[in-house]
Parts: C-alpha cells; sequence; structure tokens
C-alpha cells in the first residue's frame, strides 16, 4: 500500500494509524478496502490535523467546535474508514 497523502509526509494521523495497524496487517485489506482508505483517508488524516492545530492553539475553542468536528469527520465517512479497519484487524487476529 503507497503512502496515504499524495504529496508531502504523511500527517500525524496517518503515521499514528500506520502504528496502530502495522504493514503486515495491512497486506490483509482486500482490493475493496484499499480502495475505501485510498478514498477516505487522506482527507479525514488531513482535516484530523488541521483541526488538532487549531485546538491547540485555540482557533477553534474546544467547547463550541467539538460538535461541528464530530459531525464533519461523519460526513466524510470516518465510520466506514473505521469499519474498514476493524474488519481486517478481526480478520488478521483470527489467523
Amino acid at each position: 500500500m503507497g503512502k496515504l497523502a499524495s504529496a508531502g509526509p504523511p500527517s500525524v494521523s496517518a503515521r499514528l494509524m500506520q502504528h496502530l495497524f502495522p504493514m503486515e496487517e495491512r497486506r490483509d485489506l482486500d482490493p475493496d478496502e484499499l480502495s475505501q482508505i485510498a478514498s477516505y483517508g487522506p482527507d479525514i488524516y488531513n482535516y484530523c490535523d488541521q483541526m488538532e492545530a487549531s485546538f491547540i492553539t485555540g482557533a477553534t475553542p474546544i467547547d463550541s467546535g467539538w460538535d461541528n468536528y464530530v459531525s464533519t469527520l461523519q460526513k466524510m465517512n470516518l465510520q466506514a474508514l473505521v469499519d474498514v479497519y476493524q474488519k481486517a484487524y478481526e480478520r488478521f487476529n483470527s489467523n
């Protein structure tokens, strides 16, 4: 599997996913799962990184911005991405 982002170094979120879901486990992803990761992953990882910086710097107050952050992630199909990784992780652990 190639880089999750098309240019530049992997985002913090992408590096975290690579740490939590190492390459030897990602080999169990089927073509449809890889396609979903390629479709949803880069935008989700980049958005997470942008919002992390925005929350840390105070540009977006956590109290008033959190619900919008979660709602946006839901609209970006975060659950589909989590489901792909969860399914592959369970398949890997069953072997």
